[in-house]
């Protein structure tokens, strides 16, 4: 098996999220977002034949207005449901996202009165809006989920004036996957292949698709995602091996061969060389110490200049351990809180 660096984002995002807007756009993949990834017993209830795409672009109170999102509504037991979806590929966690997803979330609800239909407005109402937030970068989110956790506590009486609107994340990276190969639904697809740092693994997914799609029904679904499968293709090969080979394909369900022949025989040259394992083990170093990087970066921020002992422990201290400092740091008061104190002379 050969194995790839991890790869979440490249310099032309704009690509990527056109891409999963088109995806995100098809029914077959929101219904498998929802019902694979959303909890609640409202499941039970939701008629996924009902899920009408809007569209997504609102003017807020300034003017200024958006393309980027995916907005559905759907019918749970006769009422709307209004489903936002917003795709994050950024190489770090947005800090305020939270605020800005109430402010999207508020343009929304602002649209919906100012349409005024009725089944629109149920007892002159806003229907609810779940707020959906789709990350792949390598770091662990761990910036606010909820508006509140943006701003400082208030004095006391002055609690239940502080804002409120919590959104759904969804980071792909570290989502519960199916133990089995078997793909169960369109979302996981997505999720698994976006993550996937094995080559027979991606093109095993890549042919369980190609049988999903199949139908004649699944045509615009399988347009959809043909486009996606070949960026993310392209986004993987960090080399540019391949692109020549993937952009030549008209279809990759079709034509997926093609395309694994080619990962296989660049890979094939470096192990001839014998330079294949000593390739892994330079991305996985050079992986980490961008991560270490960006943690003296953050905990910088957090705390001022560090001392030369914390950037050295932090500098050589594995993923692992980078990983939990980094989920340490919102909730810690000093530096030490998160590394630990510096090593008795």
């Amino acid at each position: 098996m050969t194995k790839r660096k991890p790869v979440s984002h490249v310099n032309d995002t704009s690509s990527i999220d056109s891409d999963y807007r088109h995806l995100f756009s098809c029914p077959e993949v929101v219904r498998d977002l929802l019902k694979g990834y959303v909890p609640g017993k409202w499941l039970k209830t939701v008629d996924f034949s009902t899920l009408i795409h809007v569209n997504g672009s609102y003017v807020s109170e300034a003017g200024k207005q958006r393309h980027d999102d995916v907005v559905w509504r759907v019918s749970i037991g006769g009422r709307w449901l209004w489903v936002y979806i917003i795709t994050e590929f950024q190489k770090k966690p947005d800090q305020w996202r939270a605020l800005r997803m109430m402010e999207y979330v508020n343009q929304l609800a602002l649209q919906i009165t100012r349409e005024k239909k009725k089944p629109d407005l149920p007892e002159g109402r806003i229907p609810p809006i779940l707020p959906i937030v789709l990350y792949n970068g390598l770091q662990k989110w761990n910036a606010a989920t909820d508006a509140a956790d943006c701003f400082i506590e208030p004095p006391g009486g002055l609690e239940i004036f502080k804002p409120r609107l919590r959104y759904l994340l969804l980071d792909a990276h570290r989502l519960e996957m199916s133990r089995t190969k078997e793909i169960r639904n369109f979302a996981e697809a997505i999720f698994r292949m976006e993550t996937n740092h094995d080559n027979a693994d991606m093109f095993a997914i890549i042919k369980a698709l190609a049988n999903m799609l199949r139908a004649p029904e699944m045509k615009s679904l399988r347009r959809a995602f043909n486009v996606w499968v070949k960026g993310l293709l392209k986004r993987h090969d960090q080399y540019n091996r391949i692109a020549e080979t993937v952009d030549g394909i008209n279809d990759i369900f079709e034509e997926y061969d093609m395309a694994e022949a080619a990962y296989a025989n660049w890979f094939d040259e470096y192990e001839k060389k014998g330079l294949k394992e000593g390739l892994k083990e330079g991305l996985k170093e050079g992986f980490q110490k961008g991560e270490a990087k960006l943690l003296i970066r953050q905990l910088s921020r957090r705390f001022g200049t560090l001392p030369k002992w914390a950037e050295t422990r932090v500098s050589k201290a594995k993923s692992a351990q980078l990983e939990k400092w980094a989920d340490a740091i919102l909730d810690a008061s000093n530096l030490t809180d998160v590394i630990g104190a510096p090593a008795k002379q």
